[in-house]
């Protein structure tokens, strides 16, 4: 397959794998969550997430935010 612009696939590929590893969480985390005990294991198994995730997005944002300047770049130099 020809891609026109060969960047697009290095994006395709890091925004596979921020899904892989997010879907791979939440499953993690329904299954803790299936083996609370009370309602105090099930609030903090909850905050626990909430916090992983919005860590996991930020990471996940300056990461491709990295990636889309070094492929901008990239195309930019190329003729």
């Amino acid at each position: 397959m020809l891609i026109a612009f060969p960047w697009i696939a290095d994006i395709a590929a890091r925004m596979q794998s921020y899904a892989d590893q997010n879907l791979v969480d939440a499953l993690a985390f329904s299954r803790e969550l299936s083996q609370a005990k009370d309602i105090q294991d099930f609030t903090r198994i909850n905050v626990e997430f909430a916090q992983k995730s919005f860590k996991s997005m930020f990471e996940q944002a300056k990461d491709f935010l990295e990636a889309c300047t070094v492929s901008a770049a990239k195309a930019i130099r190329s003729p």
